[in-house]
């Protein structure tokens, strides 16, 4: 129990004691346009949307790493497709008003980039899933007529 002379975040600390350290939490990180566009910028050439599964954290990872603020690879992949959301957005509205835009940025630039290598890693993604659901009803229906 807590004696009166306590801190409050003492008697926090002893009420949750279990021998386990307490997880920290990551500081939180406010991107401006700068740290958006380093982080696109370090996303570019790592390409964590084509590395296959369980080395896409270390990508994102090293994508963390090279950032000026300390992120960790969760945070760098939410915060990316975010940017690149809304970029795809914002595209969508500017062709619908006038055609095409023609005033890009460097940023501009570089999500165009990343979200073509998002898409183009969805394509491969569900073309191998459509190669695995055919094999499957291939296999399914071998198997059927050794049955019958």
């Amino acid at each position: 129990m807590a004696t009166s002379n306590e801190l409050p975040s003492e008697q926090h600390t002893n009420s949750l004691s279990d021998g386990l350290p307490a997880k920290r939490r990551n500081p939180m990180v406010r991107f401006t346009d700068e740290l958006d566009f380093q982080l696109i910028e370090e996303a570019q050439p790592r390409n964590s949307f084509g590395e296959d599964y369980g080395e896409k954290t270390q990508a994102r990872a090293d994508v963390a790493a090279a950032v000026a603020v300390v992120v960790d690879g969760c945070l760098c992949r939410e915060r990316c497709n975010q940017l690149l959301d809304a970029y795809q957005a914002k595209k969508k509205a500017s062709e619908r008003r006038s055609g095409p835009c023609e005033d890009y940025t460097p940023k501009d630039e570089c999500l165009a980039e990343v979200l073509e290598m998002r898409k183009m890693e969805m394509l491969l993604k569900n073309d191998k899933k459509q190669q695995k659901d055919q094999q499957r009803q291939v296999d399914g229906q071998a198997i059927a007529m050794r049955t019958h």
